[in-house]
């Protein structure tokens, strides 16, 4: 067993409420190098709607309005940097739990008209969507 297959292990034991677990793999991905690339694994792999992700980008590009996320300008090509950052993390998406802060229109047409070649999620398991 190689160093990274022993901290991936030990990140799974992370396992507390969302918000506590959430809070102890930000923790762990800002401590130490090495570190940052499997607790962001764990923090980005199962998300409530695409919300977080939004959020994650620059304040002047999205705002809440009427209980939605939308869209206030054109993403740039800095913005997209940041979304490709943590979108190849994302496994799943569950858009059924209570709190899930949905995503308007204007935000769907502009992550479907990236500056390159980029599915929203490339690793999101759809195997049992319907």
């Amino acid at each position: 067993m190689i160093i990274s297959d022993l901290q991936w292990k030990i990140f799974q034991l992370v396992d507390d409420t969302d918000l506590s677990r959430n809070k102890t793999l930000l923790a762990l991905a800002l401590t130490c190098k090495p570190f940052t690339g499997p607790a962001l694994d764990l923090l980005w792999q199962g998300l409530c709607g695409l919300a977080p992700l939004i959020r994650c980008l620059p304040q002047s590009l999205w705002k809440p309005v009427e209980g939605k996320l939308e869209i206030q300008r054109a993403m740039t090509f800095d913005d997209w940097c940041i979304f490709c950052k943590y979108n190849h993390r994302v496994h799943s998406l569950n858009t059924s739990v209570d709190g899930v802060i949905p995503v308007g229109t204007g935000i769907w047409r502009t992550l479907s008209c990236p500056p390159f070649s980029l599915p929203v999620a490339p690793k999101l398991d759809v195997s049992h969507l319907e």
